[in-house]
């Protein structure tokens, strides 16, 4: 099926992202909070398998726990590159 805005949901950390928040249409809202940790739980939360998830950040904004969190999740249902 085709890609609507209601299919995505954006999730944001970070004081520095809390005005694109404010600017995205409120059926993209995921979550925000002021640090990385504090989303964690609302993006596994949201996160199905079979869903395509992109997490961007610096290291200085620790996303790699939520990436290592998604893997622990999902690790038995991970895409394979050499299904593509």
């Amino acid at each position: 099926s085709d890609v609507c805005s209601s299919d995505l949901r954006v999730f944001l950390a970070g004081p520095l992202m809390h005005a694109l928040w404010q600017a995205l249409p409120l059926d993209m809202h995921g979550a925000w909070a002021p640090t990385s940790k504090e989303i964690e739980t609302a993006v596994l939360g949201a996160v199905r398998p079979g869903d395509a998830v992109m997490v961007k950040g610096s290291n200085g904004s620790r996303m790699a726990p939520i990436v290592a969190a998604l893997e622990h999740r999902y690790s038995s249902t991970r895409a394979r590159g050499d299904d593509l």
